[in-house]
């Protein structure tokens, strides 16, 4: 038994004196809690984007209903 510790003590003596050299480690930037990342790689703006712009119309839309309405419901 103790041949085998002698032996892996020898493989492991001069590990510290090996020229391999460990690199920095590797820093990627931090995610939000749940994992998606906060930037955004994909593209996706633009489609965000249009979406914005189709709900801001339909609101446009409904206060113009509204408006129509209350004009209606004044003239009866």
């Amino acid at each position: 038994m103790t041949s085998l510790l002698e032996a892996e003590a020898a493989l492991y003596a001069d590990e510290g004196q090996s020229s391999f050299s460990i690199g920095e480690p590797v820093h990627n930037p931090p995610e939000a809690d749940d994992g998606i990342p906060t930037r955004c790689f994909c593209g996706i703006t633009e489609e965000v984007s249009e979406v914005q712009r189709e709900l801001r119309r339909l609101k446009e839309q409904g206060f113009e209903c509204d408006q129509k309405l209350l004009k209606l419901l004044d003239r009866l």
